[in-house]
């Protein structure tokens, strides 16, 4: 035997090689044998012709790959008695290319034309190639250039391609002002234009924005001035509008007198600014441009480090003397679209602080997103408002507990795509934030180490909440109940800053039960074995309960919408040792949820 022959033997041999005992795989030698089918005019039974050319083809074949030539060969039109159809506005080698993937699976986008990937693209949609149309796509995703992305954007807007027209408009908006300059805008369709420049993130001097539509309606027909439309002529300032805008003729002298009116009559934040649109990455960066313009100790607010920070270094502050205080005021790299701020307040202690926050686009209009000026608030502070275009954020401390600065040590903000429930400019969690990794602190109580809770039995006990530690509401009263074990409670609806918890009655001995709140959007307060333990000694003056507070480091508001009320679920623990039932005084604890930290001293 030849050595040809014996190589032909052991590849067909290891082609013929069974996956399992029992099982023969010939799969490859299927696809290939149908593969070679391709334009084989000898076995085909049917002559597609497109613009003019004709396609050997089998009926059977295109039936089995596609929904569309089932019907049309098998569904009793006309054309199933033909042997020669005319596809009609079909781009030959397009269409050759996916014949050659109805026969093969196979197709080599590398080798071909953009445009004649835009045509396939455009068959795979109208044959329902799903499959095909979707890797099309994302090939297109990533070969996205200044010179492709507008034939892209309209060819997905054509097809209805919504995850394509996005990635489109990202490319397109992380590079306006240069698309603005390359021919291909010219090409782009009106739908997809007047779409473009309706959103806010498209950003670009509107100046440029509006010699880059004059060029295109010099070339294109603007029906109904839908495009000149979209052009925010308030955003450019008279200059612009007398030399630039009226010159060119395009606008009518109403519009242009309108837009010179609200230009200089309306207040600048009620302007339809475009900004940049970063998605989840924080734009107060040194590295994007931005910095800190106003407080002292500017250096320490933006450069990433929330870890190493004491009483003399690491924070940026401002003196709170009242009415008229500048702040701390962050200067963006660039207008950015946010909805989202991250800040740290000095921590290294139990003291809270109150605050508010501003926007603002020229430092001349300020816009409050955030006011916590009547709240107590303390370490992470996680703020969500609506979305804004903004240049300048300005954070005015109201309130130290401790002293008359305001400390922050960390800034951070962007664009959140997912955003918790809110009830007003309060969080609405469905997870638990009474815990340390939330910020929350146990500010009173008797204690070998604060935060720690203690194993004890409490029999009856009864809850209150607070926003400023003074004025307390019921939770629950079961002052009267024998309790043991978990404990739900429903209460109305309320915002949440200090838990107080006071233990009325131990059957076991006089320490108070304490375990881990839990509060999330039911309102539960759950509990679970700490140590060392809370002790209550009866040596000691009972001048009022010995109480447990927490507070969370921003408020956090328990409205559930369509769900159960809201709830508290408490865990007393079992009973620390036999004997008697006795009474004692009110054993109490609060909570107070904020993050606990370590080092008790003070800025200067």
């Amino acid at each position: 035997m030849s050595s040809g022959s014996h190589q032909y033997l052991q590849n067909a041999n290891q082609k013929n090689i069974p996956s399992r005992p029992g099982e023969i795989e010939h799969s490859a030698q299927v696809s290939e044998h149908l593969a070679a089918l391709f334009l084989e005019q000898v076995h085909s039974d049917v002559t597609l012709i497109v613009e003019g050319q004709k396609l050997g083809a089998h009926k059977v074949i295109l039936a089995a790959r596609s929904k569309y030539f089932r019907a049309l060969l098998y569904g009793g039109l006309k054309e199933s008695s033909q042997t020669e159809i005319v596809l009609p506005d079909a781009p030959f080698e397009a269409f050759r290319v996916l014949l050659k993937y109805i026969y093969t699976g196979l197709m080599s986008l590398s080798l071909l034309k953009e445009e004649v990937i835009l045509d396939t693209l455009g068959l795979a949609h109208q044959y329902g190639f799903q499959d095909l149309e979707s890797a099309i796509s994302e090939n297109l995703r990533q070969m996205l250039a200044l010179g492709n992305v507008c034939a892209i954007l309209d060819t997905a807007h054509l097809y209805g391609l919504e995850k394509l027209v996005k990635v489109c408009h990202c490319f397109l908006e992380k590079h306006a002002s240069e698309i603005l300059l390359q021919d291909s805008f010219l090409q782009l369709s009106q739908t997809s234009l007047t779409e473009l420049l309706q959103r806010d993130s498209f950003f670009a001097p509107e100046v440029e924005i509006f010699r880059g539509v004059c060029k295109w309606c010099k070339v294109n027909e603007d029906k109904d001035d839908l495009v000149m439309k979209c052009v925010r002529l308030p955003l450019m300032s008279v200059a612009d509008l007398l030399s630039v805008v009226r010159p060119a003729g395009l606008v009518k002298p109403d519009a242009l007198l309108d837009a010179i009116a609200e230009r200089t009559n309306i207040r600048l934040s009620s302007l339809p600014h475009r900004g940049q649109l970063v998605l989840d990455e924080n734009v107060a960066s040194p590295r994007l441009g931005s910095k800190v313009v106003s407080g002292e100790l500017m250096e320490y607010l933006l450069d990433g480090d929330y870890y190493t920070y004491d009483m003399e270094k690491g924070y940026t502050r401002h003196a709170i003397n009242g009415p008229g205080d500048h702040g701390i005021v962050v200067k963006l790299g660039t207008p950015s679209i946010i909805n989202h701020i991250k800040m740290l307040l000095w921590d290294r202690d139990i003291r809270s602080y109150s605050y508010y926050i501003e926007v603002s686009m020229e430092q001349k209009d300020w816009v409050r997103v955030i006011d916590y000026s009547q709240y107590s608030c303390r370490s992470w502070q996680q703020l969500y408002f609506k979305n804004r275009v903004v240049q300048y954020i300005r954070i005015v401390g109201t309130h130290n507990t401790v002293n008359k600065v305001f400390h922050l040590v960390s800034f951070e903000t962007m664009y959140k795509q997912k955003l918790p429930k809110m009830v007003n400019d309060i969080i609405c969690p469905n997870y638990n934030v009474a815990t340390l990794d939330k910020c929350a602190v146990v500010i009173e109580g008797v204690s070998r180490a604060r935060n720690a809770l203690l194993n004890g039995d409490t029999k009856r006990y009864y809850i209150e909440s607070s926003m400023n530690v003074w004025e307390w509401e019921m939770v629950v009263d079961n002052t009267r109940e024998n309790c043991k074990s978990w404990q739900v409670i429903r209460f109305p609806p309320r915002p949440v800053i200090f838990i107080r918890i006071v233990g009325t009655h131990n059957t076991a001995n006089e320490i108070f039960s304490q375990f881990d709140t839990t509060q999330i959007n039911k309102t539960k307060t759950k509990m679970l074995p700490h140590n060392p333990p809370l002790s209550f000694s009866p040596a000691q003056p009972r001048t009022r309960p010995i109480t447990q507070q927490t507070a969370l480091p921003v408020p956090a508001a328990h409205w559930p919408r369509n769900a159960d009320p809201p709830q508290t679920r408490v865990l007393i623990g079992p009973p620390q040792g036999g004997g008697r039932a006795k009474a004692y005084p009110p054993l109490t604890r609060r909570i107070s949820s904020s993050c606990h930290r370590s080092v008790a001293h003070e800025p200067p």
